[in-house]
């Protein structure tokens, strides 16, 4: 459903993908993606339909005030708000308010946890910086031909590249604020964990030479930036495994590793399980659940 108000320029756009037949088989299918500037609106009850992130830009009221399970929450634009289904939720707007949102099936958020987004994470500020900007535009540009065949699964995958951009901005990283540069390169390295990493050319793009990367780096983090990202790809290995049918060949690739063998070998030395041993314990544990 698409809905459209230029003639006060107030917008909603709803794009249900739900039905939409994917030709790829991603782990994070989306359920929902819109854009809304809505003149005021109001709202109590328990959320229904799905896990929303919800990216609120910018408003006229100078905070968004929120009750969401009875606890009271208070943000200045712009910030992130994720809503979880059956929780409930109050709001009241009174002028503008616009907002780009993404909705994923509730039964997901198992699986986001294992990628590190816990039940305890609400809202926090947010910089809305040019990339994410320019991921949020390319999105835009997919609501009119959303139906087409591929555009679902173009959807999928930019959605969850803002959806880790906006992660990577919660102020949980224990790095020093001084130098902000290693947190760029800790960024870098949890976006692009599946590429080829060449930490020069990161440090460079992060204006640093190498010799002060790994000096600035190992004073602020208590393990190798090759472990960081090796511990970064089996984390996102171990979601793979336990909630996608990828064989496990197609795991490593999806997650780094270039030689399945050694991906088997050192998925098992971290989790004392082998990939297929890990899938088949997750899958015990989530039926008994």
């Amino acid at each position: 459903m698409q809905k459209d108000s230029p003639q006060n320029n107030f917008y909603l756009y709803w794009i249900d993908l739900t039905k939409v037949k994917r030709m790829l088989s991603f782990p994070f299918p989306v359920d929902v993606i819109g854009a809304a500037l809505i003149e005021k609106d109001s709202y109590e009850g328990d959320h229904i339909g799905g896990m929303e992130f919800a990216v609120r830009l910018r408003g006229e009221e100078k905070y968004a005030t929120d009750l969401i399970g009875g606890e009271r929450i208070k943000n200045e634009y712009p910030h992130l708000l994720i809503q979880r289904e059956g929780v409930h939720h109050e709001y009241v707007y009174n002028k503008p308010r616009e907002t780009f949102f993404v909705i994923y099936n509730p039964q997901l958020e198992q699986a986001f946890e294992s990628f590190g987004i816990q039940k305890t994470d609400v809202d926090w500020p947010l910089n809305i910086t040019s990339d994410v900007v320019a991921i949020m535009d390319e999105l835009r540009s997919y609501f009119p031909i959303y139906d087409q065949p591929g555009i679902a699964d173009k959807i999928d995958v930019v959605a969850w590249n803002l959806v880790t951009k906006l992660f990577l901005q919660k102020p949980h990283f224990e790095i020093p604020k001084h130098d902000e540069r290693i947190h760029a390169v800790v960024m870098e390295l949890q976006q692009n964990f599946m590429n080829d990493i060449d930490f020069d050319e990161i440090a460079k793009k992060c204006g640093m030479s190498r010799r002060s990367f790994f000096r600035y780096w190992n004073r602020m983090i208590d393990q190798t930036p090759q472990n960081f990202l090796t511990n970064t790809r089996l984390m996102h290995a171990a979601g793979f495994l336990s909630h996608t049918n990828m064989t496990v060949n197609e795991v490593s690739r999806s997650a780094g590793f270039n030689d399945p063998a050694y991906f088997s070998n050192i998925f098992k030395k971290h989790y004392n399980l082998s990939p297929t041993e890990y899938r088949i314990s997750k899958r015990v544990s989530q039926n008994a659940d």
